[in-house]
């Protein structure tokens, strides 16, 4: 450790005197503003203002580790500029395919993900009796090109990843009850994944656990590094983005409390270097990460407030900071996640409940500028009689020859749809 930050921690003392005695001061008053309460917290408000003292240095070194971490390993001495490559935009013909449909009429198949190649792309869901039931299994569907076309490889979908495959990996070992939203760690790389896992409780207990696969099989399990308050309530769903430097950022979000999105950042060996939080109470989740420059990214979140609307927040430091989220006027949400992706020109593409209380149907829209307006370009058709209603949880990826993948479940989460165009197709319904 330098000079400089020897004589730091040398006058950390004096400083945090002023602090506690801050803190106890909150203390105090939050305890007094309880008194007209039930008997419960009265007694609780009697021994905080008793023992305010003693409670204060234990809060303030729990505040004051972190702290010192962070100032220790600071995030100015990263690079915070995004890979943004060049897109190239398919020369095939205006079209657009239904490349994949199964109903499921007897179990729940939800939360489709996208893993994408260089000639071959998987989808991933998870499926069982019930979301969150110990049942769930993650279900994979590969597909393949050739001549142009994608089509799967096989008939039906297989068992990837279950609860005791994944549990009985784990280090430190925990037992999963349950499994949930799963993505691809790094585009190109079928073997290195996120997914989110329970051990107790529900959705709100969940955690974000790293997996290593190989051939089939589970090898490592381990729990990314992500709160100190037992390291709970994170999870993922949308697509990881890349930074300059070979960083990977994972479009995080967590739900007990103040739910709200946040972006993470793991370095080559897949360790926690950062993190930057999307607003400061309880507004959006499952942020969608599109960068448009080295240093400028919108995050588009399905909103957790009771608004119904599609929030969005912006950074113009490669990730480091985000704006406080707004809610788009133009963009109604029935409490619905979005996905989308960038296209040749910069713009915006983005598949989304169109409605502020419906969440049937599903519907596409452009964006030129950044996300302030918005086009709508096409709505997914309803078959009548058809058992394709409810179109929920889009995920949406470019492939290596430019093609586009959609994949949705629908029919109340009974039946998986993946749909195959191209950008042509888009430019021709703008």
């Amino acid at each position: 450790m330098n000079r400089g930050k020897l004589g730091a921690l040398a006058g950390l003392d004096s400083a945090t005197k002023g602090l506690r005695q801050r803190l106890m001061s909150v203390i105090t008053q939050g305890s007094l503003s309880v008194m007209s309460m039930s008997p419960y917290l009265r007694i609780s408000a009697k021994f905080m203002i008793k023992h305010n003292k003693v409670l204060s240095k234990l809060l303030f070194a729990c505040a004051l580790i972190p702290a010192l971490v962070y100032w220790m390993n600071p995030q100015d001495a990263i690079e915070w500029r995004f890979d943004v490559p060049e897109i190239v935009p398919s020369s095939a013909p205006p079209a657009m395919n239904v490349i994949f449909d199964l109903p499921y009429p007897d179990s729940t198949a939800h939360a489709v993900a996208l893993m994408q190649g260089e000639q071959q792309f998987s989808a991933i869901w998870f499926q069982g009796s019930r979301e969150g039931a110990t049942d769930i299994v993650i279900k994979k569907m590969d597909f393949a090109l050739s001549e142009g076309k994608w089509a799967p490889i096989g008939d039906l979908p297989t068992d990837f990843l279950s609860s005791e495959s994944v549990s009985r990996q784990f280090v430190p070992h925990q037992g999963v009850k349950t499994l949930g939203n799963t993505i691809q760690l790094r585009d190109g790389d079928f073997e290195h994944l996120l997914v989110t896992v329970v051990s107790i409780g529900g959705w709100a207990m969940s955690s974000i656990a790293s997996l290593v696969v190989d051939d089939g099989l589970v090898v490592s399990a381990q729990k990314l590094n992500l709160s100190p308050f037992l390291n709970r309530s994170h999870l993922v769903r949308s697509a990881t983005i890349q930074f300059s430097n070979g960083d990977i950022g994972i479009p995080a979000y967590l739900e007990l409390g103040n739910a709200y999105g946040e972006l993470v950042r793991l370095d080559g060996n897949n360790r926690v270097v950062a993190k930057s939080r999307m607003g400061q109470g309880r507004y959006g989740i499952q942020p969608l990460i599109l960068p448009l420059t080295a240093t400028h990214a919108i995050s588009l979140m399905r909103n957790f407030d009771g608004k119904n609307q599609v929030y969005r927040s912006q950074s113009h430091d490669g990730g480091r900071t985000w704006t406080q989220p707004d809610p788009i006027a133009d963009l109604p949400n029935p409490n619905a996640p979005v996905a989308g992706v960038t296209l040749s020109d910069g713009s915006m593409l983005i598949a989304f409940n169109d409605s502020a209380t419906n969440a049937d149907q599903l519907s596409l829209g452009v964006s030129r500028d950044g996300g302030d307006t918005w086009q709508r370009i096409y709505d997914l058709p309803v078959e009548e009689n058809s058992p394709v209603g409810a179109m929920r949880y889009p995920a949406m990826s470019r492939m290596s020859n430019g093609d586009i993948i959609l994949a949705f479940s629908y029919g109340g989460k009974k039946g998986v749809r993946i749909m195959q165009f191209n950008e042509n197709w888009v430019k021709a319904r703008q």
